[in-house]
């Protein structure tokens, strides 16, 4: 069975494809990285065509196709559901995802990210990279 959180990354990684589809989405991580991700979506696209038993599966895709963010939890369940089903097909996911992680370090491109806080405040957010001495706030 897939651990959550790697479901968590393919869900995460093919919202944020979708709602930057194209260029901007390239832009935004290179294009090696970009191509990487759009081979993870025509790879989860592929295989869920096929799930001819589970017809939610299918109107899960689209759904989440339309509407990547409300989608996400349905999503996680349905390629759950389908990559522990299918061993082969969660390891190509994995491949992919680690292609494109590579690519986007290569790019510099790896670190991008949208924090997002909703119901609060936050005081102070901090992105370190590599920090030689005390850091202090």
């Amino acid at each position: 069975m897939p651990s959550p959180e790697f479901v968590a990354v393919i869900v995460s990684t093919l919202s944020t494809y979708l709602a930057f589809a194209g260029e901007s989405f390239a832009k935004e991580i290179g294009t090696a990285a970009a191509n990487k991700v759009t081979e993870l979506y025509q790879a989860v696209k592929d295989r869920f065509v096929k799930e001819k038993k589970n017809k939610d599966a299918a109107k899960t895709l689209k759904q989440f196709e339309k509407n990547p963010k409300e989608w996400a939890g349905p999503m996680k369940s349905a390629l759950t559901d389908i990559m522990t089903k299918d061993p082969e097909f969660s390891t190509l996911l994995e491949k992919l995802i680690k292609e494109s992680e590579a690519a986007a370090r290569k790019a510099g491109t790896e670190n991008n990210f949208q924090t997002m806080v909703t119901g609060g405040s936050v005081g102070k957010i901090v992105d370190i990279g590599t920090v030689n001495g005390d850091v202090h706030f």
